[in-house]
């Protein structure tokens, strides 16, 4: 029997532990920013309350989905813990859609935890557990029963270990971390009830205090909510209140933050020239980098790096800065201004860069052709991605271009060793068997470089480089016949190249065809003159 969908793991990891996948995550995602807006709208527990229940009574009607109810419901959970209110709206999903019996357990869970009741906790799990809910949940409710309840934080962390990845949390290098977030897990929901329900009751006494809107925008920006940030603006603004340039410069990065970078833009010029945040060298940064990150999201990447420059003047010790300007370094085709600022952010945060940084870095330190510094890039990327056990095809990859390197520096015997790591890991890796043959070549190791370029093109891996190798294994057997075959492939799938039709050019002289030849040296001639 298929588990049923459990959309309801976006109680524990929502807000939490990063996005949830899924073909649930987009209704539910928009169902619960679209909710937090109403409870500000509506500015008061009994009336938010009301509403709940008056969707109790609409779910009992099998036309209303139930799913969107269910994110109501996940929201109401945070921000009152009202058990009774939970209770009741759950033993009536429970009436009309028994399909997502999980997800409901999973929803009692939560509340369960959140008024440290440990048995209606255990009987909830086990509950879940009957009705096929994912092990990802299981498995962190478990941990949030022994982190939250019993202190026993590092069996929690064993348990967590194996979906790290999904939860959004590293285990390898930031163990400390990764228990600090989940020993607050409980303290972050009853914080986040607690800011949503005194941001309604201050909202509802000083309507038209800007300040306030201020605070309570840049609170749901911290918290990566950035939907109730843009409500709470838009609710002030429409109810007549003077948008300041703090405010505007929060509208527009609370915008970026919703991906909305066209709409964005407006508002973060307005706050810049007006010179928003003038006093707080950090929250203006905050500002340029939000104003770079609408510019990258428009491809207006010049503008962007020259806000990424200036942010990073004001605030150096921000490394999502430089790791943002190296992107865009990147996209402007200059890397090694992006691997400077590569380098630079891995020093000053190693652990939050490690992830993709040293892969990054290598592949702009190979692009600016500073291949002894690539190769010592790709070896550390590699050795962390080994230590944090991911896949066999990202090790390959780092291993295979650690081997480019060294091919370019003209050490074959290594660069052969560190293809052969990559293969090991890729049978099938086209290229690395393609890389191998050219290293083998060079190293006058024909017989067993042409069986690699023959792996390499079984494989699928079919450039002008592979057949430009294997022209060269014919030419020096003396079979010009096949050379030509082989370049003249080279030459259709390498048009801008020289290389295929001087090589060509060789074996037409060493047939006695001398006007072929010159035909083809005077191509390459053009060719070559034209890529000065």
């Amino acid at each position: 029997m298929t588990p049923p969908l459990d959309p309801t793991q976006l109680v524990v990891e929502y807000n939490h532990y990063g996005s949830l996948a899924g073909p649930t995550t987009t209704v539910l995602d928009r169902e619960v920013s679209r909710l937090a807006a109403i409870a500000h709208h509506l500015r008061a527990r009994d009336a938010w309350n009301a509403r709940l229940r008056a969707e109790i009574a609409f779910i009992t009607e099998p036309e209303h989905a139930p799913t969107a109810f269910l994110a109501a419901i996940a929201f109401g959970v945070v921000a009152f813990g009202d058990r009774t209110l939970v209770d009741d709206a759950l033993d009536a999903l429970d009436r009309a859609a028994p399909a997502l019996a999980a997800s409901t357990a999973v929803v009692r869970a939560l509340a369960a935890l959140t008024a440290s009741d440990r048995d209606a906790l255990d009987r909830a799990i086990a509950s879940a557990a009957r009705h096929h809910a994912s092990p990802a949940t299981l498995d962190a409710l478990r941990a949030l029963r022994l982190a939250a309840l019993d202190g026993d934080h590092r069996t929690a962390a064993t348990l967590l270990a194996p979906h790290s990845a999904a939860l959004g949390l590293r285990f390898a290098e930031a163990e400390g971390l990764s228990l600090e977030l989940l020993a607050r897990f409980a303290d972050r929901v009853q914080d986040d009830a607690r800011f949503d329900a005194n941001t309604a009751a201050l909202i509802a006494l000083r309507p038209t205090d800007g300040a306030l809107i201020a605070d309570v925008a840049r609170g749901y920006i911290a918290r990566s909510n950035s939907y109730s940030a843009l409500a709470t603006i838009d609710a002030f603004a429409s109810s007549g209140g003077a948008i300041t340039p703090e405010i505007q410069a929060l509208h527009g990065r609370a915008h970026v933050a919703n991906g909305s970078v066209a709409d964005a833009l407006p508002h973060l010029e307005s706050a810049i020239a007006a010179q928003a945040c003038a006093d707080d060298p950090r929250e203006r940064a905050a500002l340029f980098d939000a104003r770079a990150q609408a510019y990258i999201g428009t491809q207006r990447m010049v503008s962007a790096s020259a806000d990424l420059s200036e942010a990073i003047r004001l605030s150096p010790r921000r490394s999502s800065y430089l790791l943002r300007r190296a992107t865009v370094y990147a996209a402007l085709a200059r890397p090694l201004d992006a691997a400077d600022d590569l380098e630079a952010a891995i020093a000053l945060s190693p652990l939050d860069c490690q992830d993709t940084a040293l892969g990054e870095l290598a592949t702009n330190l190979f692009n600016a052709r500073k291949y002894d510094r690539a190769e010592r890039a790709f070896a550390s990327a590699s050795r962390d991605a080994i230590a944090r056990k991911l896949d066999a095809a990202r090790v390959g990859f780092l291993d295979e271009m650690r081997g480019a390197a060294l091919h370019f520096l003209g050490r074959y015997e290594d660069a052969v060793r560190a293809y052969s790591d990559a293969i090991a890991l890729v049978s099938t890796y086209g290229k690395a068997f393609s890389d191998r043959g050219e290293a083998l070549l060079e190293l006058g190791r024909d017989e067993a470089a042409f069986e690699d370029l023959e792996r390499a093109v079984k494989h699928g891996y079919r450039i002008g480089c592979t057949y430009v190798a294997r022209g060269t294994y014919f030419q020096r057997k003396g079979e010009h016949d096949r050379a030509i075959a082989e370049l003249d492939e080279a030459a259709r799938l390498w048009p801008t190249s020289a290389q295929p039709l001087e090589l060509r050019a060789k074996s037409h002289e060493a047939k006695g065809d001398a006007r072929r030849a010159a035909e083809d040296r005077e191509r390459a001639a053009v060719l070559r003159a034209t890529r000065r």
